[in-house]
Formats: structure tokens, C-alpha cells, sequence
């Protein structure tokens, strides 16, 4: 906990912070809610659906962008890529696999593959997809489990300096926000129960609903502290945003190192002299020695108003890099944005010319009437409302008979520009034709339409080598925070590893001396995009004459009983195996003929008959 005597010092700083990090992220904030719209098919603005429907006048939504952006969505599905760590640095190759185990297993338990295709999804978007991860203490109140949650972009602040797309090389802090009830706020944080009550709170009840702003479409709210939601009817509850800072600092320390293990331990401000008196007696036969470097502090502090609920100086035990990843599927110089922020003014002309040429269609029947002057037609509102109408009566004076007015054709040149705009969605977004599957000949082969789709492929090469970049990020991250923190227990590293891995010193994990361990993001070989093009590989090259095993075409393919189809197959060939010499068996193709066996007298054909069967 933070001294009392620092904390209006802290709140002023880190409320400097979220006001900062919330201007520097407003016009992405902006587009964003946009972009959801136009994913959603909330594509009209208020003003122009009025309008239109003033005039009597269609406003259609044809949704190209939803589709769009849920075909790459599906390739990053079918296509999940699998997380390995490898040895750098003197590190050892049991260790690799074992880190490797464990952060697979952190994957499964926190069903964290659903949880990136979310963030990958975000970023499609709005441009910004969020990934976390922390230590939850509900099942293992002890060691604790580590989990991987998506996060809601609006409810993620980050640091509008950052000139990096990894926010651990530069960033200073990543603010989440949520809201809690006051007797949330109590049973979370009871020290501070006097404060709550008395404090911030009292006057957050002095803000009228009126002064509030409504809450976003990402449930994100700002800049008022606190609304008022219905809940049960009428019944309303006052919730009040909670400020969640994970904040960084760099520092000038010295680092104790121990000259055997190479461990590393940072060396407490009140245990600095002592340490400098036994080096100073004992010289050079020390077994460590001490240098001074600057390195970032990671601070976690909760707050709501200006009451800083709680402050904890190291949250993961030795791991000082952000619990969050980010995804930009484009990032150039800190400017994020997504696949929709191109293609919304192309859905939009579309609609726009697909719901004019509607107008133009429900018009002309009712083109209007052309008749002599003082000619008859009852009610002339009536006339021009059902004019269209079938059988619809119209009585006009004696001599004086009116003519329905010709409308003139269609104008293609609506058709066109919709048709155009269209086109350009898929154009602009990189979900082209090739890249879907479309427009495959009768006569082309798989072979060339993975090619086809490969090569529309490379329109978005750029979106997946970021989520790329962003796994690797992630990865990183979960290999540091299982070594450093102790979050898995001897006991439970054995039993996720299963013995798969002999004589592994489990201490290593933790032992600064075997290295440092990279991430390396592998294509996973049954992937079913993958499988499929291996698969359409083999048959393509069975079929050019390479002797290649049915049984090994078949095994690649995702025949649901291919087993028994294979077993099947194993079992006729050893019924039939082939004879000495390596010659096929008799009757078999491109072996011999066996003999007509005799026929018993009696049962000889006669002259223009069939022998017996």
C-alpha cells in the first residue's frame, strides 16, 4: 500500500495520466463506434433516414462490410497458429519443451485460441484488439491460476505517446476501466470503506442524470464518473467507474548478481549500505558482485475519483511487462485502424444508389396523368397516392379522357455506381474474389484454386503478420510471467507435463543461468486450411502418376470414417500380398491370367450357347 501522505500526490499523477491517455485516444474513439455501427448494419445517419423518410423514400442497408470482414475473420479460425518456445542464450531444449507445455496448457484452461480470434476480430473492426492476462485466486487461492481474457477496446486506455507497436518498449501505462456499485466497491476494498462513503462518492451524488453523458455502444463512458442504470424495471442503481492503472517507471538500481547462477536480484534502497560494507570487507572473494542499471517498475493502482483504493508496487512477483497485448491490423506511427475504416464510404454509396434506384422503380407506376384542362378525377390526393394501385377507378368528364404520363426507363447509371462501389469493398479490403473462393472454373483444379486464394491473400499479409507480431508479444510475456512468478507448482508442472519430458530439473524453469527462451509462432499441420491444401497436394500429384499410397491421400483428407477406410484397405492388401520376385498376384492388374478351369463333361456349352457362370 502507498503511504497515506503520498496518495494525493499519486492520484493527481495517475488522474494526469487517464485524462492524458483519454484525449490522445478520442478520434480513434470516434471511429470506432462508427465502425461497430457499420459492422452491426447500423450504416444511415439520424439525419438522413429523417429525410428519406419524410420524402417517402427508402434507405436500404446492404451489409458488404459484414461479410467482408468475416471471411478474414474465418482464415485467422481455420488457420490458429500454435505458440513454441525455443532456447536462446544458453538455454536448454528440455526446458524449451516444458515452457512450451505449460503455456499450451495456459491456452486450453483459459480457452485463450477463442479469446484471440476475439481480439483479432475487435481489430478487424475498429482497429484495436485486446488480449489480458492475470492471476485469478478463486480455485487456487495459494499459487493462484493464470488466465487469458479478450477485453473490450472501449474499456482499454493506452499511453497516446507510445511510438511502438509492443507498448512494453515505450509505454508508460495501460488504464482499464469498469464500473462497480458502492456496495462493490465496500466488499472489494473495506479499508476504505470511511472514504468511500464519505468521500468521492458523496460527491459524485451531487451530479444530476441530466449532466451525464449516455453510455457508448462499447460500453465505455466518459466523462462523467458515474450514471445511473436501469435494472428490474424502474429500479435504477448509481455505479461508478473504477480506474484500474497498471503504470511503469524507470529507475537507477543496482542488481545483485551471483557470478555461479547468474540469478539476478534488485537490490531494496534499505539493504544497499549493508551489501556495499561486505563487499568492501570481504573484496574480491565474494562470490557476486553489483552493478547499477536503469530498468521499469511495473505499479498496479486501483482508484475511483480521486481515492486511491489500493497500490501494489510488484503484482506479478519479478514481471514488469504490461498484463495486456494489443492488435492493430494496421499501425503505421501510433495511428491504428482497421479493415471497416476504408470501405465504410463505399458501403455507403452503395446504399445510397441501390435505395435511389428503388425510389425510381416504386415511381413509375404512378409516373402520373396527363389530361385536358377542367378533366374530372375525383379526388386528386387520391389519384396521386393510388395512382399505382390495381384496379383503381377513375371518373373523368364526357370528351375528356386522361392519359397516363410514360416514365422513362431506369437510369443505369445507378445500377452502376452501386454495382462499382460494390466492387471496391472488396477491392479496398483485400476479400477479393480469389481470397473467398468465388469464381472457380468446372475444369480447375484445387491446386490452383489454393493458389488463386494465396495470392489474394497478399492484399492482408500485413493483418496477419501483425496478429502474428501480437502472439509473439503474448507469448513472451506468458513464458516470462510462468518462470519469474512461480504460478505453476513443482506438483503441477508435473502433472501437466505428464513424464512426457525425462529427467527435467524443475528448478531450471526458474534458473536465470540456463538462458533466456524466444517465441516462435508455427503453422499448426492440422489445421483444416491446411490439411485441405495437403490433401488436394497429394491427390493432384497421385493423378500425374507418382506412386503414392491411396492410404496416405486418405489420411490427410477429413473423411469423418477414414480409419475403418484405411484399416479396410490394410486388410485387402494382406489378404492379397504380392508374390516372390515382387510379381502381382494372379488375376490381379498387370499380372498374368489364370486358366479356364476344365468344365465337367455334361456342362459344356453347346453351338451358340453361354458358358455356365
Amino acid at each position: 500500500m502507498a503511504n497515506k501522505r503520498t496518495e494525493p500526490d499519486l492520484a493527481k499523477k495517475l488522474n494526469g495520466f487517464f485524462k492524458q491517455g483519454t484525449e490522445g485516444n478520442r478520434n480513434w474513439k470516434d471511429r470506432a463506434k462508427e465502425d461497430y455501427k457499420f459492422y452491426w448494419g447500423d450504416q444511415w445517419n439520424e439525419e438522413d433516414k429523417n429525410i428519406l423518410k419524410a420524402s417517402r423514400k427508402p434507405a436500404l442497408t446492404f451489409n458488404r462490410i459484414f461479410p467482408t470482414v468475416n471471411v478474414l475473420s474465418g482464415i485467422e479460425r481455420q488457420n490458429r497458429d500454435m505458440v513454441r518456445v525455443y532456447p536462446r542464450k544458453g538455454g536448454t531444449e528440455k526446458v524449451s519443451q516444458a515452457l512450451t507445455e505449460l503455456v499450451k496448457h495456459t491456452y486450453d484452461t483459459s480457452n485463450a485460441h477463442y479469446g484471440e480470434s476475439m481480439m483479432f476480430l475487435d481489430g478487424l473492426i475498429c482497429g484495436k484488439g485486446w488480449l489480458t492476462f492475470d492471476i485469478d485466486y478463486q480455485y487456487d487461492p495459494f499459487n493462484g491460476d493464470l488466465v487469458l481474457e479478450r477485453e473490450s477496446p472501449f474499456r482499454v486506455i493506452e499511453d497516446p505517446d507510445s511510438n511502438s507497436y509492443d507498448l512494453n518498449r515505450d509505454g508508460r501505462f495501460i488504464i482499464r476501466t469498469y464500473w462497480w456499485t458502492e456496495e462493490e466497491l465496500i466488499m472489494n476494498f473495506p479499508k476504505k470503506k470511511k472514504e468511500i462513503e464519505g468521500g468521492v462518492l458523496e460527491s459524485m451524488k451531487e451530479t444530476s442524470p441530466e449532466e451525464i453523458v449516455s453510455t457508448d455502444d462499447g460500453g465505455y463512458k466518459e466523462p462523467g464518473e458515474i450514471y445511473e442504470s436501469a435494472v428490474f424495471g424502474k429500479q435504477k442503481k448509481r455505479k461508478y467507474k473504477v480506474k484500474e492503472i497498471f503504470w511503469r517507471e524507470w529507475k537507477r538500481r543496482d542488481v545483485f548478481i551471483n557470478k555461479e547462477t547468474y540469478d539476478a536480484v534488485v537490490v531494496q534502497e534499505k539493504n544497499k549500505k549493508l551489501i556495499e560494507k561486505l563487499q568492501e570487507k570481504a573484496g574480491s572473494e565474494l562470490n557476486f558482485k553489483i552493478i547499477e542499471r536503469v530498468l521499469p517498475f511495473l505499479h498496479k493502482t486501483t482508484m475511483v475519483g480521486n481515492v486511491v483504493l489500493e497500490t501494489e508496487e510488484d503484482p506479478f512477483n519479478g514481471f514488469h511487462q504490461f498484463p495486456f497485448v494489443r492488435f492493430c491490423p494496421y499501425w503505421v506511427d501510433g495511428v491504428t485502424f482497421g479493415v471497416v475504416h476504408n470501405i465504410k464510404d463505399p458501403q455507403r454509396e452503395h446504399n445510397k444508389r441501390m435505395s435511389q434506384l428503388l425510389h425510381i422503380l416504386n415511381t413509375q407506376p404512378n409516373s402520373g396523368w396527363l389530361g385536358p384542362k377542367g378533366w374530372y378525377a375525383g379526388d386528386e390526393d387520391d389519384l396521386e397516392t393510388f395512382g399505382s394501385k390495381p384496379g383503381i377507378n377513375i371518373e373523368y368528364m364526357s370528351g375528356k379522357k386522361p392519359e397516363q404520363i410514360t416514365a422513362a426507363n431506369p437510369s443505369q447509371g445507378h445500377f452502376l455506381l452501386g454495382e462499382n462501389a460494390k466492387q471496391a469493398v472488396k477491392e479496398i479490403s483485400g476479400a477479393s474474389a480469389d481470397l473467398m473462393g468465388h469464381d472457380k472454373t468446372a475444369s480447375e483444379s484445387g491446386i490452383a484454386m489454393q493458389l488463386r486464394q494465396r495470392q489474394g491473400l497478399l492484399v492482408s499479409e500485413g493483418i496477419f503478420d501483425n496478429f502474428a507480431y501480437s502472439r509473439q508479444i503474448l507469448g513472451q510475456g506468458l513464458v516470462e510471467i510462468i518462470r519469474e512468478s512461480g504460478i505453476y507448482s513443482p506438483q503441477e508442472i508435473k502433472a501437466v507435463l505428464h513424464e512426457s519430458i525425462e529427467d527435467l530439473d524443475i528448478s531450471q524453469l526458474q534458473d536465470f543461468k540456463t538462458g533466456r527462451y524466444g517465441i516462435r509462432v508455427e503453422k499448426n499441420p492440422n489445421q483444416p486450411t491446411i490439411k485441405m491444401a495437403n490433401f488436394l497436394m497429394l491427390l493432384e500429384a497421385a493423378k500425374a502418376g507418382l506412386p503414392i499410397p491411396p492410404q496416405d491421400i486418405i489420411e490427410l483428407s477429413d473423411l469423418p470414417n477414414k480409419e475403418s477406410i484405411i484399416n479396410h484397405m490394410k486388410e485387402l492388401q494382406g489378404q492379397a500380398p504380392p508374390q516372390a520376385g515382387g510379381q502381382p498376384p494372379a488375376g490381379a492388374p498387370g499380372g498374368r491370367r489364370s486358366p479356364v478351369p476344365p468344365t465337367p463333361e455334361g456342362m459344356r456349352p453347346g453351338p451358340g450357347e453361354q458358358p455356365p457362370v
